[in-house]
């Protein structure tokens, strides 16, 4: 049970980084965008996350955790989440740096 609670917070948290935070700033700062792929290039060039293919990988383990109810190799998709948990929480911390940064409020 608490497996299946960690591959739920990982999926949402993704999830929300993607959906909402990476994706409200680019549109804030006028990016054009078409696809995950263009949103990630762009995420990446500007340094709100490391590495665009990194994130295509946490979709991937998201998406077949989500959605493949056949699983078969439950100890590899947990190890992939707990592999790719800090890569998101680095992001999370640059985006959170940028915002601050660029942001700021007085």
């Amino acid at each position: 049970m608490k497996l299946e609670a960690f591959a739920s917070r990982f999926a949402r948290t993704s999830d929300i980084f993607l959906k909402k935070m990476i994706k409200l700033l680019a549109q804030i700062e006028l990016f054009e965008f078409q696809s995950l792929r263009d949103l990630l290039n762009i995420a990446e060039k500007k340094e709100w996350i490391t590495d665009s293919d990194i994130w295509i990988k946490i979709r991937e383990i998201r998406n077949y955790s989500a959605h493949d109810y056949s699983l078969t190799n439950y100890a590899e998709l947990y190890q992939n989440i707990l592999n790719y948990t800090p890569s998101i929480l680095n992001d999370i911390k640059k985006i959170e740096n940028y915002i601050t940064t660029n942001y700021k409020t007085n």
